[in-house]
């Protein structure tokens, strides 16, 4: 299970430079992870559900429980570790047991030490979480929050493939200061929310037994006029709707968001195209046929 958090970067002199290796948190790193977690919860509160206070009051045997029910799945808890073997980041991934939402599972968790900042740990820790939910074989979507002005964060997912589809104001109350969470998705199934018909299916499984290569036409002719697009249906709406050299509430009047979501979808939209600010994501998406 373990990785390299550092693929292609070799080891430097000091053990803290080390590549870091991810593996899954086991009950006995209880002691190191629980004092990461108090460390994380203290330093960015805004960022969990929980409290510092909430979970310094808990017994060590609370952590062990939730380490136990990691370890054993379904779901996992990963920790990366640095040349000297401390625990310098974690990312969680629940899987509920109800029938009917097995198929979704939650990341949580998500910390990076600060001293470990800057090494690409946290894109590693998300994506060793998304290669553990698609060896799941069930799980067809991945869940997460992220607090509001959170952009660094927010970047990162969007990186890796999550997208924004709600906000919820006031989520969460720190100190009395209301932080709104925005939720995103990452679906695992090829990012449609229906199967193809039946017959068309079972047409392709035929072809496939048979020796054939099967590309699907609407998306062969979609690529082959535009390449792919990274843009999702919302950010193409938020920078289709700038056009004009609308400002944020000019768009969100138009879309009927409010004005943190869309300054949340030109984030996205200027992330994936590789640009400045949504002027340039605009000229670049329109270049490439992303609108």
């Amino acid at each position: 299970m373990s990785v390299s958090a550092e693929r292609g970067r070799h080891p430097a002199a000091g053990p803290a430079a080390r590549p870091v290796v991810l593996r899954r948190l086991r009950v006995a790193d209880a002691e190191p992870y629980r004092a990461f977690r108090l460390s994380a919860l203290r330093e960015t509160p805004s960022a969990f559900t929980s409290s510092h206070a909430e979970e310094a009051g808990k017994p060590l045997s609370a952590t062990l429980h939730r380490l136990a029910g990691a370890e054993h799945g379904p779901g996992a808890l990963i920790g990366a570790f640095d040349g000297t073997g401390a625990l310098v980041g974690t990312a969680g991934l629940k899987v509920p047991q109800r029938r009917q939402e097995r198929h979704k599972g939650t990341l949580y968790g998500m910390a990076v030490a600060r001293s470990a900042a800057g090494r690409g740990i946290g894109r590693a820790l998300v994506r060793e979480v998304l290669r553990t939910a698609e060896r799941d074989g069930r799980l067809r979507q991945v869940l997460l929050t992220v607090s509001e002005g959170n952009e660094p964060a927010l970047r990162l997912y969007t990186a890796c493939g999550f997208e924004v589809w709600g906000r919820e104001p006031r989520a969460v109350l720190v100190d009395g200061r209301a932080v709104a969470k925005l939720h995103m998705v990452r679906l695992l199934d090829g990012g449609e929310d229906e199967d193809a018909p039946p017959e068309v299916l079972a047409d392709a499984i035929r072809r496939v037994a048979a020796g054939e290569r099967v590309v699907d036409p609407e998306l062969a002719a979609a690529t082959l006029a535009a390449g792919v697009s990274p843009l999702t249906a919302r950010e193409r709406d938020v920078l289709n709707a700038s056009r004009s050299g609308a400002g944020v509430a000019e768009i969100a009047a138009k879309l009927y968001l409010s004005e943190g979501t869309v300054r949340n979808y030109s984030s996205s939209a200027i992330a994936r195209t590789g640009t400045r600010n949504r002027t340039e994501a605009l000229r670049v998406a329109d270049e490439r046929g992303w609108l």
